[in-house]
């Protein structure tokens, strides 16, 4: 009885670890909008920079992220957008509130 209290507090503790993680990555990483053609059409999109100089697509982030986020925020991040200025307050919307 005393392991399995001792095995649920630690993934308790651990999933809590890696939330705080996951958040910390989404406040102190740059956030931008970055753009792609589909159709002969400009569409918008959200992309984080995990490491220097490398941008990663927010649509294809691990699900992990969209776990310990609110639902909407989940959707800002994994939406694309018709014109920038859309994008821009998505994105304005997600600093605010996740911060």
């Amino acid at each position: 009885m005393i392991t399995y209290i001792l095995i649920t507090l630690s993934v308790l503790i651990l999933s809590f670890l890696f939330h705080r993680r996951q958040m910390q990555k989404l406040r102190n990483n740059i956030l931008n909008v970055s753009s792609f053609i589909e159709n002969k059409e400009t569409k918008y999109h959200l992309v984080l920079e995990l490491q220097h100089g490398k941008f990663t697509d927010t649509r294809s982030l691990s699900k992990m992220y969209s776990l310990f986020l609110p639902k909407h925020l989940s959707n800002i991040l994994h939406s694309t957008f018709d014109n920038d200025d859309k994008a821009l307050k998505a994105l304005q919307q997600f600093k605010t509130e996740i911060n």
